[in-house]
């Protein structure tokens, strides 16, 4: 079989007005209709009349870079001939990296940080609207760092064993997959006032007529300092809010499974036997009972080497929760928290959370609240997208609708951005600039 060589393609360096991010042109747009300018503006304190850029572009280019995929600062050294962000941000030229990182340390406090919450709850309120109450999943997440940042500490680490790292607490809006709140912290394993505390500003962040009514929550959020902060809400506000909660199987939680509990059998697949049962349980250190549902699974063929106990042969999940509702009914509930670890997933390898760039740690602190105020603006471009989009993750996002390159041209006084003419994302193209422009 005759083979061919690939044909010889000469390559010359001599078209001005390139960018490989023509998605930024509907960003921008979207960043404008929301009022991120305006609300940057309000919240953030200005720097001197005279400085190169203001404040509220920093930030705004920050969120920008976020958005297009580029978790690190120094990644934005090859923006710096892009004309397309250049006009659209109204600047002559982009900022430098250490003008960006030179931003990022203007967030040098706690109080500083908090200004940014303001402009995260703008952002996130019209995510919510329609809902009538919010499903809170709160959750942690391990970030490693290689350097010597400050507030990093050697913990819990599955990946890199005995490096410091950062365990940032995240909420996520359980319905709207919206970032509730987030925030960073040391790599100690949290302690339940850390987590009540975290789980209170959680709950500021949301709008009136939208109050939390589930908290769902892994095994490090099964403590009964939670429980009671959630049972008291109801005394405080007049407002119930229900809970699902994994436990940790300690030895005493795992004794009440070798107790004879009317297990039920649930539908499954051929390979999978699935059962469940609840009880009232009362831990050591609890100072009451409540209700605890266990799940329990194992293979429906047996083993070539059988377990000397009967109950040792399943793998056991226990769930305290303050519904009445059917055992399968509060695992299904339960399980729907994992959008939670797809949040943080997206979260790390769409907007780079867990790429630290300051050795401060507030100003990682920001950065962190800064990425999160970008995820929540890319849900806000995917709800105008078409229905077939609306389930991309942010990287999906990112590559399909942003990464599009695109030559800006000028022609009778007017910007003109030319886009591929067989572009297979054409028509989600329009559909978002449809609804940007009414």
């Amino acid at each position: 079989m005759l083979s061919f060589p690939a044909p010889q393609i000469e390559e010359r360096f001599d078209k001005h007005g390139l960018t490989a991010f023509g998605g930024a042109n509907l960003l921008v747009d979207l960043f404008d209709r929301v009022g991120l300018p305006q609300s940057l503006e309000r919240h953030l304190t200005p720097k001197s009349l005279w400085s190169t850029y203001s404040r509220t572009t920093e930030v705004e280019y920050l969120v920008l870079k976020a958005a297009l995929g580029m978790g690190r600062i120094f990644e934005t050294a090859e923006l710096k001939n892009d004309p397309l962000l250049a006009a659209k941000l109204r600047l002559k030229k982009l900022p430098h990296p250490a003008t960006s990182y030179r931003a990022l340390d203007r967030f040098g406090s706690r109080r500083d940080v908090a200004q940014l919450g303001g402009v995260h709850r703008e952002t996130l309120h019209p995510l919510l609207r329609g809902f009538g109450g919010a499903i809170m999943d709160i959750d942690n997440t391990v970030e490693t760092v290689h350097g010597h940042q400050q507030g990093a500490f050697v913990g819990y680490n599955p990946r890199y064993h005995g490096r410091p790292s950062y365990q940032p607490f995240v909420a996520f809006e359980g319905q709207s997959r919206a970032l509730l709140y987030a925030a960073l912290r040391s790599g100690k394993t949290p302690n339940a006032r850390e987590v009540i505390r975290f789980c209170r500003r959680a709950k500021k962040q949301l709008p009136e007529g939208c109050p939390v009514r589930f908290v769902r929550g892994d095994a490090h959020f099964g403590t009964e300092a939670l429980l009671e902060e959630l049972e008291a809400e109801e005394g405080r506000t007049g407002l119930k809010v229900g809970y699902a909660l994994k436990l940790k199987l300690n030895p005493h939680l795992q004794s009440q499974v070798f107790q004879p509990l009317p297990w039920r059998r649930l539908a499954s697949g051929d390979d999978t036997i699935i059962e469940v049962a609840s009880l009232a349980y009362q831990a050591r250190k609890w100072k009451r009972s409540r209700r605890v549902v266990f799940i329990r699974q194992r293979a429906s063929f047996e083993p070539a080497q059988l377990p000397l106990f009967q109950a040792c042969a399943w793998e056991y999940q226990a769930i305290v929760t303050s519904e009445d509702w059917d055992e399968e009914d509060v695992w299904h509930f339960y399980n729907q928290r994992c959008t939670a670890e797809n949040g943080i997933k997206e979260l790390k390898d769409g907007l780079g959370i867990d790429s630290i760039g300051k050795a401060t740690f507030w100003p990682n602190a920001a950065d962190l609240l800064i990425k999160g105020i970008a995820y929540n603006l890319l849900l806000r471009l995917k709800a105008l997208a078409p229905p077939s989009y609306r389930h991309y993750t942010a990287t999906r996002l990112q590559r399909t609708l942003l990464r599009v390159p695109a030559l800006l041209v000028r022609h009778a006084r007017r910007l003109i951005l030319r886009l591929p003419a067989l572009w297979v994302h054409r028509p989600a193209w329009e559909a978002v600039r449809l609804a940007l422009s009414t």
